[in-house]
């Protein structure tokens, strides 16, 4: 199950980090709305205040979206939390990761 939410993250590709937003999770993965070129294949790290870090790979990118496999099989303990209750949160951004992803 998909649970749709709003959480500013930074997303670390290579040497890159870059502000995204994380605008739905499940058990197994999330999407990413961010500006960076995430190719298929790439390892990445998304960090978060909801949840901390969880580590994957980048599974799809279609214009600023992109789809991401959690590789940690500890991701849905840390995202129990949120899946469980099956809600909707709206959670602004904050200026610590930098940008507001438009609605």
């Amino acid at each position: 199950m998909r649970i749709k939410v709003d959480w500013p993250a930074v997303v670390l590709f290579g040497t890159n980090r870059v502000p995204c937003a994380v605008v739905d999770v499940s058990r197994g993965g999330a999407k990413l709305h961010s500006s960076a070129h995430l190719s298929p294949k790439n390892y990445v790290i998304i960090i978060c205040e909801k949840f901390g870090s969880l580590d994957g790979y980048v599974v799809w990118q279609r214009g600023t979206l992109a789809g991401i496999k959690f590789t940690d099989p500890g991701a849905a303990k840390s995202l129990r939390p949120f899946l469980d209750t099956g809600t909707r949160e709206d959670v602004a951004a904050t200026v610590k990761f930098g940008r507001r992803r438009p609605n």
